[in-house]
């Protein structure tokens, strides 16, 4: 594998709010409340007001239930 394709395949994934909002299956108000707690980070796009997210940090938040916690089998 050439250099740049192994910076590519290091590199994080970002995304727009949108794009995070669909990734997580979550409405506006909860991603937004998720962000004024702490539990998702902005990152702030240089030299704009424009927001982007680490996928892999909002992988983070999906975990699989422990048995007995609401899952079916």
């Amino acid at each position: 594998m050439m250099e740049t394709e192994e910076a590519q395949a290091l590199a994080p994934v970002w995304m727009t709010p949108k794009q995070a909002m669909e990734h997580l299956r979550i409405s506006k108000a909860t991603f937004y409340r998720m962000v004024r707690d702490g539990r998702i980070i902005p990152y702030a796009l240089a030299g704009t007001d424009d927001k982007r997210y680490r996928q892999d940090e909002l992988d983070t938040l999906l975990a699989p239930l422990p048995k007995g916690k609401g899952r079916t089998k």
